[in-house]
């Protein structure tokens, strides 16, 4: 899995005017705000340093990679996406986050039409889960618009999952 990982970290991955690239070290000052690592956001560049730096060792450990969601035409990041917490039997969990003046615009259902493309294809994975909240009306709006479906809900977390053999999204 760790040859694997790093191959597709060097790899831009396209989807209709969105690429999913490695997140480099000077790319830091622009997600202060979408910096998040067990549930905690960073509150300034060095906390976005620190918390990169931490996903940075995952992807290390083999547990996880992560891509900054680059706009094509406005040349900014406009969101990060990964698989993260390890890829125990062929499972990924898919997280992203994508900044407040980028919502509603399509780019969390490009980016993860093509994180998705990427696990199985190049990662091989089985299955690919990702939680949302039940209010996140968008977040569930692009998984489903990519196939994914509710398997579970507990609180106000619903567990969505798609197989490698069920139907790409729309």
């Amino acid at each position: 899995m760790k040859q694997k990982l790093r191959s597709l970290r060097e790899t831009r991955l396209a989807e209709g005017g969105i690429s999913l690239r490695k997140l480099e070290p000077g790319d830091c000052a622009q997600i202060v705000r979408i910096s998040v690592y067990d549930g905690k956001f960073a509150r300034d560049e060095a906390e976005a340093r620190g918390i990169a730096q931490r996903i940075e060792g995952d992807f290390e450990k083999g547990d996880s990679i992560h891509w900054a969601i680059w706009d094509e035409d406005e040349g900014a990041i406009v969101g990060t996406i990964g698989f993260y917490r390890g890829f125990v039997d062929l499972r990924g969990e898919l997280g992203y986050i994508i900044k407040r003046e980028y919502r509603k615009r399509n780019y969390c259902t490009k980016a993860i039409r093509c994180a998705s493309a990427c696990g199985f294809s190049g990662l091989g994975l089985r299955e690919i889960v990702a939680n949302t909240g039940i209010g996140n009306a968008g977040s569930r709006r692009a998984l489903e618009k990519n196939g994914f479906v509710v398997r579970s809900a507990e609180g106000e977390e619903l567990r969505y999952s798609l197989g490698s053999g069920e139907p790409p999204g729309k």
